[in-house]
């Protein structure tokens, strides 16, 4: 009788244990979902008080606040294909993450080359136009 009474705590400890552990993932989820959020507002907010003086320090800002979002959708597309156990990816879809990981080098060596004074601000702001509008048509190819 006693070892019944104890399987069946060790059991409910295992089962209470797995409630609790999905539980904090569920509420990791949510919170990375705001975060998402609360990026994508604070991008739009700078987007309208930018003006022809602070183009550049605007654009590093967003540019930061984009790395951010762009971390926390990966990070929750990483833990997706975990969860599915789908190890396959689809040559399109590899193409598309290819596209992608060259624009952020873009970024990187575009923000390299203003730390190092080899490109004045106005150039930089276009530069990083174009490579947000870029990224703009990805996203959009990608949905269809």
């Amino acid at each position: 009788m006693l070892w019944l009474r104890l399987k069946a705590m060790k059991h409910y400890k295992a089962l209470n244990k797995e409630s609790k552990k999905q539980e904090f993932e569920n509420s990791f989820k949510d919170v990375q979902k705001i975060m998402r959020i609360v990026n994508h507002n604070i991008i739009l907010r700078l987007k309208e008080e930018q003006n022809s003086t602070n183009v550049l320090e605007v654009s590093l800002v967003i540019n930061h606040y984009y790395d951010m979002s762009r971390s926390l959708k990966w990070r929750a597309q990483r833990r997706k294909e975990r969860q599915e156990n789908s190890n396959q990816i689809i040559p399109q879809a590899m193409f598309h993450n290819h596209k992608l990981e060259a624009l952020y080098l873009q970024r990187h060596l575009l923000d390299e080359l203003i730390r190092k004074n080899k490109i004045n601000n106005i150039v930089a702001a276009q530069i990083r136009e174009n490579i947000n509008y870029n990224e703009i048509v990805l996203s959009l190819q990608s949905k269809d």
